[in-house]
C-alpha cells in the first residue's frame, strides 16, 4: 500500500473545508427569517429547563431532610401530650432547690419572679 503524500492530505482538508462551507450556506439559504430567534430560544429553554431539573433535585433532597425533622418534632409532640408519669413534679421540685450551708432550699420558680416582675411594674 503505497503512503499519502502531503499534497494529497492538504487537497483532501481543502475539499473537506468546501464541503463544510457549502453544508453551511445551503442550510443558511433553507433558514426563513424568525429561524435564528427560535434557535435562541431553544438554548434559552434548554438551560432553564437544566435549571429547573436542578431546582427540583435540590428541593426534594431537602424535603426528605425536612420530613425527617418534621417526624422527630411530631414524636416530641406525642411525647409531651401523654400523660406525665406521677413523679414528674418531685422531679422537677428536685432540679429547682439550692443547696446552702447544708440546708436545701427551694429556688423561686419563674412563675414568682414574674409575679414579683408585675408587682414591680404596678408600683411604678
Amino acid at each position: 500500500k503505497k503512503r499519502k503524500g502531503r499534497k494529497t492530505k492538504r487537497r483532501q482538508k481543502e475539499r473537506r473545508r468546501e464541503m463544510t462551507k457549502e453544508k453551511k450556506e445551503k442550510e443558511d439559504r433553507k433558514k426563513q427569517p424568525g429561524d435564528e430567534r427560535r434557535e435562541n430560544n431553544e438554548e434559552e429553554w434548554r438551560e432553564k429547563r437544566k435549571k429547573r431539573k436542578r431546582r427540583e433535585r435540590r428541593r426534594r433532597r431537602g424535603k426528605k431532610e425536612k420530613n425527617i425533622n418534621y417526624n422527630k418534632g411530631r414524636r416530641k409532640i406525642q411525647m409531651t401530650q401523654r400523660e406525665k408519669p406521677k413523679n414528674y413534679e418531685i422531679i422537677k421540685k428536685k432540679k429547682n432547690t439550692v443547696k446552702e450551708n447544708g440546708k436545701s432550699e427551694q429556688k423561686t420558680t419563674k412563675t414568682e419572679n414574674n409575679k414579683n416582675k408585675d408587682e414591680n411594674n404596678n408600683k411604678s
